[in-house]
């Protein structure tokens, strides 16, 4: 099977200048000696003429542009109440500095890559998925292929960092987490060594077969299902976080401390 690196694009002029500059040191530093397909998600309203840019600039680089539909989920009406336009920014000093909150569109890529993309057939030919953003830059060479390494150590997820999101971004999320295991008979993991931890998501790696399993996906679809990721802003970070930690040893998770 085939490997992709992916991003979503967002139709802003920082956002596409950002991705200039990721692709470019992307292609320098690993894609002109180990190419593979990169796809790029981009909602319907994405500039033609930025397409058109793209194309003629990456067209020897393995560059796929994917246009992305986002939709609110079939909630219930009592969820719907629930979500305002904007989630509020867990930081106090960001909300005094008049920072409006985190808009739908920051909601809908939370749980795009919490779980969205997984089952997408645009991506059913790829063994692993390497996700990118666009304010994602690798800096120097890479001397190996990274899905040869994830695939000769048996990894399902790899990595470059965990770190700590604030407790505002993760309100109820634990609990809910606990809910589902204790629902599904599991033991959920330490609350003292886990809480508020979250891969940091810049850089990661999915084995797709994994993610695509039962398991996974009946964890993704409660998490979705009780409207959190809209309701108080959840990461698609500590949800993958919480979700690898609780039905995989740590062993199979690859960390890339280069």
């Amino acid at each position: 099977m085939k490997n992709a690196i992916i991003y979503l694009l967002n139709d802003t002029d920082e956002d596409k200048k950002t991705f200039v500059d990721s692709f470019d040191l992307l292609y320098k530093n690993y894609l002109k000696e180990n190419p593979c397909d990169v796809v790029c998600f981009h909602e319907p309203n994405f500039c033609e003429k930025e397409k058109d840019f793209l194309k003629n600039k990456y067209k020897d680089a393995g560059i796929i542009l994917q246009e992305i539909v986002f939709d609110l989920p079939d909630y219930t009406e009592e969820i719907k109440s629930k979500i305002l336009e904007y989630s509020p920014h867990p930081e106090k000093l960001w909300r005094d500095r008049g920072h409006k909150g985190f808009p739908m569109g920051y909601r809908h890529m939370c749980n795009f890559f919490a779980g969205g993309f997984i089952n997408l057939k645009c991506l059913d030919k790829y063994k692993y998925i390497w996700r990118l953003d666009t304010d994602s830059f690798i800096l120097e060479k890479i001397n190996y292929n990274v899905f040869e390494r994830m695939d000769s150590s048996n990894s399902l997820y790899g990595y470059i960092n965990i770190q700590h999101d604030h407790i505002d971004a993760v309100k109820d999320l634990w609990e809910t987490c606990e809910n589902y295991f204790t629902k599904e008979n599991k033991v959920f993991k330490s609350k003292d060594l886990h809480f508020r931890r979250v891969f940091y998501s810049n850089f990661e790696i999915f084995k797709m077969s994994w993610f695509k399993s039962k398991p996974y996906q009946d964890f993704y679809n409660y998490i979705n299902s009780t409207g959190g990721i809209y309701i108080n802003r959840w990461g698609d970070h500590a949800i993958r976080y919480l979700g690898l930690n609780s039905l995989e040893d740590k062993s199979k998770f690859l960390f890339f401390h280069d």
